[in-house]
């Protein structure tokens, strides 16, 4: 059922924006609790808009109150983000009260495609915690050897992944040219882990050009593109990173790959909870098949140069990094989500990409004869 509410909701907010001529709009928003008063603004900014700078800034406030409100009218409806510091949302502007309190949540509340949002949100949620729920039942049941249970959590991700793919494809294929479908497109569609590159860029071609070519979801098909261009069989892509090294000197890939070693590379960040759980087992083996025929290259993305540093030696990283990518390292990738585990062969081929620690240990044993 609420599949077709917010698709009813939609139509609503449709039919209202024909025949009501009122386009003003109020959004009151409740500041973070570290906001500095007089010191802080909040910031709308343009979400399309290729570089997120100063320039797609359209309206800001100082903030002197626990509520900043901003007012004004508009014409039809389009997707912005709000920020105030380092906290913000991203909603549906269109005509109406508009709430939103960053002490609680990213949520705007208040008019019917933003409610809609919050809607299939909370139903995502909700279907996490159910899966949460079952996973705990399967890993807690002692009637169960470790191959059993394996085996069931691998069918109830594969379900999940499944029913949440076909939701918001199918709210997607309802609302192909506008606000709602934009952000089901962006914020769902594009992070979904069953999302392959040659899916998405065929849902690309279903939407208009009101969706195709929002500029977030434009960057998103390039990386899908990266992805594509990078799977198994194709020879590595290199990249650069100015002072890339521990020793702060510029490095590329092509220093360690295509060199006459098998090479796993890592994509991390520090604060990366699943990037530092997989730590060990690359360190395992690491150390178990270091030499002249295999290496670790480990790429620090999205992450700060001392930040990174700093896990390096809590973690005990002791092979090959590249710190302070930023996103030169997975925009030539098409890394979209970490920890992401590339394997490349002695003259730089990929033999395999985004695969577990299970498959990986697998497939070391069968190139390396061990």
């Amino acid at each position: 059922m609420k599949h077709f509410s917010i698709v009813l909701v939609t139509f609503l907010a449709f039919l209202t924006s024909c025949s009501n001529t009122d386009r003003s709009y109020t959004f009151e928003i409740v500041v973070p609790n570290e906001a500095e008063k007089n010191s802080d603004y909040a910031y709308i900014f343009d979400l399309n808009n290729k570089d997120l700078t100063t320039d797609c800034i359209v309206d800001s406030q100082l903030v002197t109150a626990d509520t900043v409100t901003f007012a004004g009218t508009v014409d039809g409806t389009k997707l912005y983000g709000v920020r105030i510091g380092k906290v913000g949302a991203y909603f549906i502007l269109e005509p109406g009260q508009l709430f939103l309190d960053l002490t609680k949540s990213a949520d705007v509340s208040g008019t019917p495609l933003n409610e809609a949002c919050n809607e299939l949100s909370q139903w995502t949620d909700s279907l996490k915690n159910l899966c949460d729920s079952q996973f705990m039942s399967i890993v807690q049941d002692s009637t169960m050897n470790e191959d059993d249970k394996r085996e069931k959590v691998d069918i109830l991700a594969s379900s999940y992944y499944a029913s949440v793919e076909d939701h918001v494809v199918g709210l997607m294929r309802e609302n192909k040219n506008n606000a709602f479908g934009q952000f089901v497109f962006w914020q769902h569609i594009s992070r979904l882990r069953s999302m392959t590159a040659d899916k998405y860029l065929n849902l690309l071609n279903e939407v208009g050009d009101y969706i195709a070519n929002f500029e977030p979801i434009k960057r998103n098909k390039e990386l899908y593109l990266a992805e594509k261009a990078t799977q198994k069989g194709a020879k590595f892509v290199d990249f650069a990173v100015p002072a890339g090294s521990l020793d702060s000197t510029d490095v590329k890939l092509s220093d360690y790959v295509g060199k006459g070693k098998v090479v796993l590379v890592d994509f991390w960040a520090s604060w990366c909870g699943p990037c530092r759980r997989v730590m060990p087992s690359i360190r395992e083996i690491y150390q178990k098949y270091k030499g002249d025929n295999f290496d670790v290259v480990s790429v620090a993305v999205w992450d700060e140069r001392e930040a990174s540093l700093n896990a390096i030696e809590k973690l005990q990283m002791s092979w090959n990094q590249i710190v302070a990518s930023d996103n030169i390292a997975s925009d030539a990738y098409g890394v979209r989500g970490i920890p992401t585990l590339i394997l490349f062969d002695k003259d730089g081929t990929i033999i395999n990409r985004d695969f577990d620690e299970t498959t990986l240990v697998e497939t070391l044993k069968d190139i390396l004869k061990e």
